[in-house]
């Protein structure tokens, strides 16, 4: 998926929309670069892992 805003502030929240709200959700395919005066992100997703939970 790729993502573009014109400030990284828009950036993350283009990126929350969308549900990704940890670092450890997304995998980077290319760091965010500018392009045309715009940011561009390229990412996907990281698989969440099922964690155990002890009681």
């Amino acid at each position: 998926m790729t993502i573009e805003a014109e400030t990284l502030v828009q950036l993350t929240e283009a990126l929350k929309k969308r549900g990704m709200r940890l670092l450890a959700e997304i995998n980077f395919i290319r760091a965010p670069y500018r392009r045309n005066h715009r940011w561009v992100c390229c990412i996907g997703r990281t698989p969440r892992k099922n964690r155990a939970v002890r009681v």
